[in-house]
């Protein structure tokens, strides 16, 4: 194969994180570097030298495959390794959890003022399956073969927590790098908003580059179940991904129900729909921003609590 093409912008990424990229000492990433510029590099070796790379360890990133995530996302785009030989790209604390869609029982009435029932969970969290390989919620958008879409829960202003580090990023870039992957999968994105504009200006230019379809929240309510294009949009897909604020109050409602009920019903007779009962979804801690504790309760088993 010819040398990568695209080395100048995946060299940019490189250093963005690392504008000291091999100036003191050889990077770890210069054997990766080599097999680019080489015409007889072939991708069984860029996919072996990925590997290798993610079994580096980082003080900050965990793991240099962490660290240097949107180059190799970039680079496995582009090079183009095959969707079945895409190395994971992940570190402990944003790994993807994945909830099954389960169905939506009979007279759900999720009870006040709290946002969780224990005695009417949806049902039970779990790690990603397939553990001890787990995935990052990128990784699974961009190996997936069914259709994905993302639901962003009042990320309006820039609110508290966006900036916090998970795994070295922060949750905002690790935002960004979803929205990319959903860019490259032609998937949807929904906006449920509590403002006039649909994101926050960090997320605006990625999010602009998606189909994407506009949701506005009325009122107090913090469920977008209570609109019909929000069901038709979350329903179109095989998995949602959700990510958002406040992990602890308003993606949680979204995802496991709370007491708001749809038009029309007896108060007690019928709550709007949870995401967890209209698709599969896909979150992570990375994704989910609070000032709060994300609480095991709710969410179950999810690195970093």
């Amino acid at each position: 194969m010819a040398v990568f093409a695209h080395v100048v912008t995946f060299m940019q990424f490189v250093r963005a994180v690392n504008p000291r990229y091999s100036r003191f000492r050889t990077s770890s990433l210069a054997p990766l570097v080599a097999v680019l510029n080489d015409p007889a590099g072939t991708t069984l070796q860029v996919v072996a030298e990925i590997a290798g790379i993610r079994g580096l360890p980082d003080a900050v990133y965990v793991n240099k495959a962490n660290k240097y995530k949107k180059a190799l996302h970039y680079l496995q785009r582009m090079y183009p390794v095959p969707r079945a030989q895409w190395v994971p790209l992940y570190a402990q604390r944003a790994r993807a959890v994945r909830y099954t869609q389960a169905a939506m029982p009979l007279a759900f009435n999720p009870l006040g003022p709290g946002m969780y029932n224990q005695t009417h969970r949806i049902h039970p969290v779990c790690q990603w399956e397939g553990a001890p390989n787990p995935l990052s919620v990128e990784d699974f958008i961009y190996t997936t073969a069914g259709a994905v879409g993302v639901v962003m829960i009042h990320l309006t202003s820039t609110p508290n927590g966006i900036y916090e580090r998970v795994d070295g990023m922060r949750v905002v870039d690790h935002m960004k790098s979803v929205l990319t992957a959903i860019e490259y999968r032609n998937g949807g994105v929904c906006a449920l908003n509590i403002g006039a504009a649909p994101l926050c200006p960090d997320l605006q230019a990625e999010f602009n580059l998606c189909a994407n379809m506009l949701v506005i929240e009325p009122g107090a309510r913090h469920m977008g179940g209570v609109h019909a294009a929000f069901n038709t949009f979350v329903t179109g897909f095989a998995t949602i991904v959700v990510m958002g604020f406040d992990a602890d109050i308003c993606v949680r409602a979204n995802l496991f129900g709370t007491a708001e009920h749809v038009a029309g019903s007896a108060v007690g007779a019928s709550s709007v729909a949870p995401l967890t009962t209209q698709a599969d979804v896909i979150t992570s801690r990375a994704m989910l921003v609070t000032v709060g504790q994300v609480s095991g309760v709710e969410y179950g088993l999810i690195q970093g609590l």
